[in-house]
């Protein structure tokens, strides 16, 4: 790393250098934060290294390293790599990662939100619609834009239980959504027919 950031100086608009500083500086010890710095570099040259495997593994790492790269990450997530940073906020909104609820905060800051995917959008009002009615509303567009994300959050709604309800909790329980759950499962059918990996 500290060769790499050698380089870098004597070379600050080389891509490749900067790439490899970022993976470097993000893999040593105590180097996450001067990783977000390179990464942030970076993303000022080439835009698209939002779309690069490495890169975004190194971003991702450093949400999970000490607070102040954690807070780098986290806005480079949220402003600089468009709709591929928001996949990585929502992933670390609904996991149990240390920094989960910055990252729902930055989700519901209506700038940052602009810059999700219609699938992500769908995904996001899915988890904040209250209620089966509310949900149900929504599966146009979850037919349509939603991806497996969506899927996540609807099934759950349509399946009842074997046990866990009635007299000594020993009679099936009914689906969350029981009213719904056929539109729901074909929302279900149309989202996996569409992604089907």
């Amino acid at each position: 790393a500290p060769a790499l950031a050698s380089l870098a100086a004597r070379h600050p608009k080389d891509a490749a250098v900067l790439k490899a500083l970022v993976a470097a500086q993000a893999a040593s010890e105590g180097g996450a934060s001067a990783a977000m710095d390179a990464a942030a570099t970076l993303l000022d040259l080439v835009p698209t290294s939002a779309d690069d495997a490495d890169f975004v593994q190194s971003v991702r790492a450093a949400a999970e390293g000490p607070p102040d790269a954690a807070d780098k990450a986290l806005a480079l997530m949220a402003n600089r790599m468009g709709p591929k940073g928001l996949d990585l906020l929502y992933e670390l909104s609904i996991g149990v990662s240390k920094v989960r609820s910055k990252a729902e905060a930055l989700l519901k800051q209506p700038e940052v939100r602009a810059k999700a995917s219609p699938a992500l959008a769908v995904a996001l009002d899915l988890r904040a619609a209250v209620g089966c009615q509310a949900k149900k509303a929504l599966l146009e567009r979850a037919t349509t834009a939603g991806d497996l994300r969506a899927v996540v959050i609807l099934q759950p709604l349509t399946v009842g239980t074997s046990k866990g309800c009635g007299f000594l909790s020993l009679a099936s329980c009914p689906a969350q959504c029981a009213a719904e759950a056929q539109d729901m499962q074909r929302a279900i059918r149309a989202i996996r027919a569409r992604n089907p990996g």
